[in-house]
């Protein structure tokens, strides 16, 4: 634990450590946000309550204490259990505030990451074993693609009803497209003990749009399928066409989704998945799926079946190509390394940036 008391002193949470279910040590944060008598003790036997019947398992959760609505995070380190709490939120905040806060919470904890690398922190980590080093270098990583995650999420809200820039436009075999994704994301897919795989009846639909947004939109349904997939599951991306419309389908084999959460699931800052899931989202992916399919004229919708699965579809209006054909020559977009990383780290754990497992994509 000592090693570890100087890196908390540089997060913005307050970081509470307790042992034998007493408290022996709190960082500067943790003084501040809880100088009035008392509250430090009751965020205490709130986390003993909750981690003494569950072992060693991370949990996350808000709770009201002292008229304060506060989240947290329990967790170990070795012997030693850590509550780190987030600075209370205001409950008046209109949705977009709501959101923006999320997104400063997140990049701050990501940001705390981020200060484990400099200078201030190097007598922490020297000496220690390589193992112990890439594990770390993992985290950090995987911090720092979250980081990412959030401010290109909260880009593409400042975005929404902006149409299609020319240049991202043309006419692309969209079942190639799945194809190409679903292989390059199939070894993340794999260490996450799941499987995913294409379904058409032909191996050619030429749609025009832009395939870097059709790509994205594809990437948030199979995070979405991931969050709630059971163990082993397996994810189809299914990809058709009748005379008026392309239809793209991610569906999933897990617990489903209770028909009561579905009403509004396409709104900004929603969250939906199964609720013993690890939750580091904004709640936007549904959101931009919807966005991507009305920035091409269409629209999107889900079926789900509690412990059925759940299955999202965009209907996606066909153009002709008889007059551009000669002038339009087929596109091809290759999302990059960093793009699926970047687009998945929600949903992936650290394990997933090691230098062998990126080297995989």
């Amino acid at each position: 634990m000592d090693n570890y008391k100087e890196i908390f002193e540089l997060f913005k949470e307050a970081v509470i450590a307790i042992e034998e279910w007493e408290i022996v040590w709190t960082n500067r944060a943790a003084e501040i946000m809880f100088s009035k008598a008392g509250v430090k003790e009751k965020v205490r036997d709130l986390a003993v309550m909750i981690m003494k019947p569950r072992g060693r398992e991370t949990v996350s959760l808000t709770a009201p204490i002292e008229g304060m609505q506060l989240d947290m995070v329990i967790s170990y380190i070795g012997d030693t259990l850590i509550v780190s709490v987030l600075p209370p939120d205001e409950r008046d905040k209109s949705d977009v505030e709501a959101l923006l806060c999320k997104a400063e919470e997140s990049a701050r904890s990501a940001i705390s990451m981020f200060n484990m690398a400099s200078g201030k922190l190097r007598p922490a980590i020297e000496g220690l074993d390589d193992a112990t080093l890439s594990v770390y270098a993992a985290v950090q990583s995987h911090s720092q693609y979250l980081l990412a995650h959030t401010v290109s999420s909260l880009t593409r809200l400042a975005m929404t009803g902006t149409e299609i820039p020319e240049r991202m436009k043309g006419y692309f075999n969209i079942v190639n497209t799945c194809q190409m994704l679903t292989q390059k994301v199939q070894s993340l897919i794999k260490r996450l003990g799941l499987s995913i795989e294409v379904k058409s009846k032909t191996d050619r639909i030429t749609f025009f749009g832009s395939e870097e947004l059709i790509c994205l939109a594809l990437m948030k349904l199979i995070s979405n399928s991931i969050k709630n997939s059971k163990e082993n599951g397996n994810i189809r991306v299914c990809v058709y066409e009748d005379e008026k419309n392309v239809m793209l389908s991610v569906k999933d084999d897990g617990a489903g989704i209770p028909q009561f959460k579905l009403n509004g699931i396409f709104e900004f800052f929603k969250m939906n998945m199964n609720s013993d899931k690890d939750n580091r989202g904004l709640g936007l992916g549904l959101f931009t799926v919807k966005q991507v399919a009305a920035k091409h004229g269409g629209n999107v919708f889900i079926e789900s079946r509690e412990k059925v699965g759940t299955s999202v579809t965009m209907a996606l209006p066909k153009k002709s190509r008889s007059v551009t054909l000669l002038r339009s020559p087929e596109m091809e977009y290759i999302p990059s390394k960093y793009d699926i990383l970047m687009e998945l780290s929600d949903v992936l754990t650290y394990t997933s940036f090691e230098f062998e497992e990126m080297d995989e994509l």
